[in-house]
């Protein structure tokens, strides 16, 4: 009757060992994935933001530059340059995207691609108020709608960062609540194993 109550005791023992691995491992899971996540953002998010403003402020500078040039080569050079930063922010846009493909980040980061569209579009009336040599209308256009449009832009940036330093202090919130949780889930597997090794006569392995 003894030996029963052992290999029941024990039974009940392998059962509730696998059931705690098994929820500790979903546990930990859940962690590892919002750990993915903290990188994510903490790199690949923080890269992409700072890599649209840098390249929005190259763009402007190139105009700038372009309104203080001399002549039409100058003026060409400056206006390649603006152009070059097109490509490298439509990819940290991407970037934005990725570091969250949650329908919130990618409002955001649609919100910002048309701010940044409205921005081009002013940008290019001023190169071409240049390139024909309407100066005064070409600084007149740059003052006033394109660092307004600039602005905009900028603006959204500081929105998306907002929203991934959000993103940041929850993910690690649930790290911390999963770490926590997995601990328990051994911690009370291992008493179990005492109590059931102890009632059935048995030494702890």
């Amino acid at each position: 009757m003894k030996r029963l109550r052992r290999d029941v005791l024990l039974a009940l023992l392998g059962l509730g060992a696998t059931a705690g691995v098994v929820a500790a491992g979903v546990t930990l899971h859940r962690a590892l994935v919002a750990v993915r996540m903290l990188v994510s953002v903490g790199t690949a998010g923080t890269s992409a933001l700072r890599g649209i403003h840098d390249e929005a402020q190259r763009s402007r500078r190139a105009v700038d530059e372009l309104l203080l040039a001399e002549d039409s080569a100058g003026s060409s050079v400056h206006s390649a340059e603006a152009h070059r930063t097109d490509a490298p922010i439509a990819v940290h846009f991407q970037e934005l995207v990725d570091t969250d493909p949650s329908g919130g980040m990618r409002v955001k980061v649609a919100a910002l691609r048309d701010a940044w569209r409205s921005y081009v579009e002013v940008r290019e009336g001023v190169i071409s108020l240049a390139q024909q040599g309407k100066l005064a209308e070409a600084r007149a256009l740059e003052r006033g709608p394109s660092s307004a449009a600039l602005a905009q832009a900028e603006a959204n940036v500081q929105a998306i960062e907002q929203s991934l330093a959000d993103l940041f202090e929850q993910q690690q919130e649930t790290v911390n609540i999963g770490l926590r949780e997995a601990l328990a889930e051994l911690g009370a597997l291992a008493a179990a194993t005492i109590l059931i090794c102890h009632h059935a006569d048995l030494e702890p392995p």
